[in-house]
Parts: structure tokens; C-alpha cells; sequence
């Protein structure tokens, strides 16, 4: 397990890379710095040699999910530069393919990474947890009702930072939907504990990196047990173009 002190130096060696090129963190580094501060994600592996998939795929496991990598594009898959559900060898060298191909039908063309494989979680209650740093409040953090709903319901919860795991519960009393994390019509309880451990690892996260200006979790798939992100976005401090 990593130590306090060197959870913070790996945050701040990612983040210092992205910076070094003015750019915002890119998914899989977004992925990389959230399991650094405890938030659970899904297996990936960012690939950029088409002979390495049929290794990746023994290793994570069908189904999976595929996305393009690149600085220039934060918003993959109002391009069409992801693909969800591959069940196959077949289906994943075809993704990987049409991937690279839609990118350089782009105009511009952007700067290609990779491509981002990734194991696919099975579906949950899907939330939202995020972070907004305000420049007079500081770290704002929210939790909610996440995935479609997030524009339709706007079932969020607001907080400043610190926050404490009891603030954390208050928050969730707030929702509309609070009775679907407890449970209805015969189905069981979600784990509140895990997705209170969730929201307070983004707000840890948001206190010791002060380049990270905002952080956007949509999904997080809640279970009866245990949290997964299976989408992250981190901005950091100096604004770039997407």
C-alpha cells in the first residue's frame, strides 16, 4: 500500500506532467490519481501497439470498453471515440482500428495517445461525486444522483470542504433519491459507507493538490457492496482548450 508521502509525490508527479504540456489530465491519468487517493476504478490498461490486445484482453477479461486517448479531446464520446460492450478478440481489434481511424478523419486531427482498454463493471445505482474549487470558498464538493439523471432530476448535494464523514451523511439525507440508497421495493441497501469513502477521498485529494480545480465522477456505479468510477474527469489549474 502506498504511504501517505508517496501517494502525494506519485499526484504530483502526474500532475506535473500534464502541466509540463498545459493540458488538462487525460482519462487514464485522471484513473491513476484517483486510485492514489483510495477512489476505487475499473481495471484499464492504455495501449498503443495493436499486437499487445489479445495479452490485455486475457488479462482484464471480456467484456470491455474501449477510448481514444488524446490531450485535445476531454469529451471521447461526443466524437464517437468510445466503444462500450466488447464481448470478443474480434470486436476488440475492431474497436481499436475504428478508433484510430474516426481520430484521423477528424479536423483537425488530434494528437493520438493510445487507446484506453478498459474491463467493464457491472451496472449499479449510478451516481455522481465531484469537486469544484471555488476561488473564495475553495474545494466545494457534490454527490448525487448520477449518470442520465444528472441534467433531468439535478439531485445533488452540496458541500464546502472539510468535510467529515457525518457531513458526508448529511449530505445524502439531502437527496430526492436518498430512499433508493436504502433501499426499495425489495431491493437491498446500498453500500452508503463505501460511497461516503468515496466522496471523502476526492475531497482528501482536492485539499493536498491545490492544481486540481475540479474533479467529475459520472458514473460511480453503487452496489450492495463497494463503489466503482467507471468515468473520471480531472481539470487542472491552468486552463486548456478541449
Amino acid at each position: 500500500m502506498t504511504s501517505p508521502s508517496g501517494t502525494k509525490a506519485a499526484a504530483e508527479s502526474l500532475v506535473a506532467a500534464a502541466q509540463a504540456e498545459s493540458r488538462h489530465l487525460m482519462e487514464h491519468e485522471a484513473k491513476e490519481l484517483l486510485a492514489l487517493y483510495g477512489v476505487r476504478v475499473p481495471p484499464f490498461r492504455l495501449l498503443t501497439d495493436r499486437c499487445d490486445l489479445p495479452a490485455v484482453a486475457a488479462e482484464l477479461g471480456f467484456p470491455l470498453a474501449a477510448k481514444l486517448v488524446s490531450p485535445q479531446v476531454l469529451h471521447k464520446t461526443d466524437h464517437g471515440l468510445v466503444c462500450l460492450g466488447i464481448s470478443d478478440p474480434a470486436e476488440l481489434e475492431s474497436a481499436y482500428v475504428g478508433l484510430l481511424r474516426r481520430a484521423a478523419a477528424m479536423s483537425p486531427a488530434p494528437e493520438v495517445r493510445g487507446v484506453l482498454i478498459e474491463r467493464m463493471e457491472r451496472p449499479g445505482l449510478e451516481m455522481l461525486v465531484g469537486m469544484q474549487r471555488d476561488p473564495v470558498f475553495g474545494p466545494v464538493l457534490v454527490c448525487g444522483l448520477g449518470g442520465i439523471y444528472v441534467e433531468t432530476l439535478r439531485d445533488v448535494s452540496y458541500r464546502v470542504a472539510p468535510l467529515d464523514v457525518d457531513t458526508v451523511h448529511e449530505m445524502l439525507e439531502e437527496l430526492g433519491s436518498r430512499d433508493l440508497l436504502k433501499g426499495v421495493r425489495g431491493q437491498a441497501p446500498r453500500d452508503i459507507a463505501a460511497l461516503a469513502s468515496c466522496v471523502l477521498a476526492v475531497a482528501r485529494l482536492a485539499d493536498e493538490m491545490e492544481e486540481v480545480v475540479a474533479v467529475d465522477l459520472n458514473p460511480v456505479f453503487l452496489y450492495e457492496r463497494g463503489v466503482v468510477a467507471v468515468d473520471a474527469r480531472v481539470l487542472l489549474r491552468e486552463e486548456v482548450s478541449a
